[in-house]
C-alpha cells in the first residue's frame, strides 16, 4: 500500500470515528433530556352527581402524580367551558385515586362547567370538562290572595303568621293564626327559596321535605286536618323569618272529611 493510500485510509477512518462520536453524544443527549423532562400530574373529571337547585357533587381522580409529588388537587367551576382555579375551586386533601366534593352556592336552573385539577411543582393539570345544570325551581299554579285560607267553603283570614325555631316535629315552623282555625308547615331545617315536598309529620329525610297540618273550626268544636303527601309547597325566602309561602289545590283530610285549598302566606 502506497504512503498516499495510507494517508487517505486513515482520514476515512478518523471520519467514521468522528461521526460515531457525534452520534453518540446526540443520542446521550435525548435520553437525558427525556429522562430529566418536568411532568405535571395526569387528571381525570367525574361525571358530576345529586345535581340540586343550589348544590351538585363533583368530583375527579389523579391518575398519576408525575415527576414530583402531587401537591394540591380538588375541582374548579364556572358558567364557561374550561374552568380553573381563578374562578372557583374546592381542594382535597392530597392523594392518589378518585374524590368527590359538594359545591354550593350555585344558582337555580343554570348551565355549569366542572372540571378537576392536580398539581406538583412543575405545574398545574385540568380534566376534561364535565357539565351540568342546576334544578329549575318550579312555579306554582295559582295566584291565592295573602293570608286567606278557604276552609270547606268557610273564608278563614290569617291575622297572625309567624316563622320561628319552635316546631313540634321539625326544626323550624311557620304558623298562620286566624279566628277560626290554625295553620302550621314544619321543616327540617329553616327553609330557603325553593319547591318543598309534602311527608308526614317528622319524616323529614330529604332537605326539601315539610309537613303541613291545620286545625279548623271554634275554639268549642276544632279538629285537625292533616294533608296527603307528595303535593307541594313553594317557598320564596325575603329574609331573616320573612317568607312567602304558597300551595295550590292542597287537599286536607281528617277522620270527619276532607277540603281542598289554595292559600298564599305572607310570614314577615
Amino acid at each position: 500500500m502506497s504512503k498516499n493510500q495510507k494517508m487517505t485510509l486513515l482520514k476515512n477512518l478518523s471520519l467514521i470515528v468522528a461521526c460515531t462520536l457525534m452520534l453518540f453524544n446526540t443520542s446521550c443527549k435525548k435520553e437525558d433530556s427525556s429522562a430529566s423532562s418536568a411532568e405535571k400530574p395526569r387528571v381525570g373529571t367525574k361525571p358530576t352527581e345529586n345535581v340540586g337547585y343550589y348544590k351538585a357533587l363533583a368530583g375527579g381522580g389523579i391518575i398519576s402524580s408525575g415527576s414530583s409529588d402531587v401537591t394540591s388537587r380538588g375541582i374548579c367551576w364556572a358558567t364557561h367551558s374550561e374552568p380553573t382555579k381563578s374562578d372557583n375551586y374546592l381542594a382535597e386533601p392530597v392523594n392518589l385515586g378518585d374524590f368527590q366534593l359538594l359545591i354550593t352556592g350555585l344558582t337555580p336552573g343554570t348551565k355549569y362547567y366542572v372540571a378537576a385539577y392536580g398539581e406538583n411543582s412543575h405545574g398545574i393539570t385540568y380534566g376534561a370538562d364535565d357539565e351540568f345544570t342546576t334544578k329549575v325551581i318550579p312555579q306554582p299554579s295559582c295566584t291565592p290572595d295573602a293570608n286567606t285560607f278557604n276552609y270547606n267553603g268557610q273564608p278563614i283570614t290569617f291575622t297572625s303568621v309567624k316563622g320561628s325555631d319552635r316546631a313540634t316535629f321539625g326544626n323550624y315552623a311557620i304558623e298562620a293564626r286566624g279566628d277560626y282555625g290554625t295553620l302550621t308547615l314544619e321543616f327540617k331545617q329553616e327553609p330557603i327559596t325553593a319547591a318543598y315536598s309534602i311527608v308526614d309529620r317528622g319524616s323529614y329525610n330529604n332537605e326539601y321535605d315539610c309537613s303541613v297540618r291545620g286545625q279548623f273550626g271554634s275554639i268549642w268544636s276544632s279538629i285537625t286536618y292533616y294533608t296527603n303527601r307528595g303535593n307541594t309547597v313553594h317557598i320564596t325566602k325575603n329574609g331573616q323569618d320573612k317568607y312567602t309561602v304558597i300551595f295550590c289545590d292542597l287537599k286536607f283530610v281528617s277522620m270527619s272529611g276532607s277540603f281542598t285549598s289554595d292559600c298564599k302566606l305572607e310570614v314577615k
